[in-house]
């Protein structure tokens, strides 16, 4: 932005993934509006994480509800995340994971991992792989005219033809007018 490349009325980073190809792309500066459902899709709003001092970057949000299936806990429920009046659910053909490499490798685990950290749930491997996602930031600029980003926050929508993990949208979903969709070719 400071150079002149992405304009900062378009502060978004966009990824898409499709993990049958393992292929997939990030765009700076806008999003591909042919790649997702808008009417499909939660806000998740930027939340600091101020449990424990020096990891404040970690991107969280508020959780409303972390269900585990519809019966008492067994097998491999499905888990349902309530998140700013919409809802995901995911079920363990999503989140059981074969390990590809490291210590675990060739384990069947969880992606819902807690990560030792106070009131923290990893998941966004999950919404990423099988989601479109578009964080979004405030252009701040400094008294000296150089701008900074602040985090808002993510939209995470449903992929046409994609499997539906966002099974309730956040409650008056709207992309704000400063987050049209910029094509870039």
């Amino acid at each position: 932005m400071n150079n002149g490349t992405i304009s900062p009325s378009t502060p978004f980073v966009s990824f898409d993934w499709d993990p049958a190809s393992r292929a997939g792309s990030c765009q700076l500066g806008g999003f591909d509006p042919g790649k997702f459902i808008p009417s499909e899709g939660i806000f998740m709003p930027w939340t600091p994480y101020t449990q424990f001092k020096g990891v404040e970057y970690i991107w969280t949000t508020p959780l409303q509800a972390y269900k585990v299936g519809f019966q008492p806990l067994g097998g491999n429920p499905p888990v349902t995340l309530g998140i700013n009046g919409g809802e995901i659910t995911v079920t363990s053909d999503f989140y059981m994971v074969r390990i590809e490499a490291g210590p675990d490798q060739g384990k069947v685990i969880p992606q819902f991992r807690p990560l030792g950290l106070t009131n923290l749930v990893l998941v966004g491997a999950v919404l990423m792989e099988y989601c479109y996602t578009i964080f979004t930031y405030q252009a701040v600029t400094n008294p000296s005219g150089m701008i900074s980003l602040a985090p808002d926050g993510m939209y995470v929508f449903n992929n046409p033809g994609g499997r539906k993990i966002i099974t309730k949208p956040s409650v008056n979903l709207r992309i704000p007018a400063s987050v049209q969709p910029v094509r870039y070719t």
